[in-house]
This record gives structure tokens, C-alpha cells and sequence, in this order.
């Protein structure tokens, strides 16, 4: 979990470093790091976000 001040930086443009810095292809894997603890997911706190 992540806090964050959406007046500096919106959770549109957080999901977009997200996209951008892992590989959502690799199950269980990103970069050099294996298991089931590096699946990815996003969740969201309202329908706002």
C-alpha cells in the first residue's frame, strides 16, 4: 500500500508508472526476484480512483 498526495501526483498517473516499470508477462517474477510474493495487483479505495 501506498500513501499518496493526488494535489503532487494523480492514481491515474501512479497506474501508469506501475504499467510502465514491471512486466505484468511474467507470472511470480519481476526482474531477478522469483516467487509468489511478486504477482501484481492494483487496488482501488473508491470509484474515483
Amino acid at each position: 500500500q501506498i500513501t499518496f498526495n493526488p494535489e503532487i501526483v494523480s492514481y491515474e498517473e501512479l497506474l501508469v508508472i506501475f504499467m510502465t516499470t514491471h512486466d505484468p508477462t511474467t507470472l511470480n517474477k519481476q526482474g531477478a526476484d522469483v516467487g509468489t510474493q511478486y504477482r501484481s495487483v492494483v487496488f482501488y479505495h473508491d470509484e474515483n480512483q
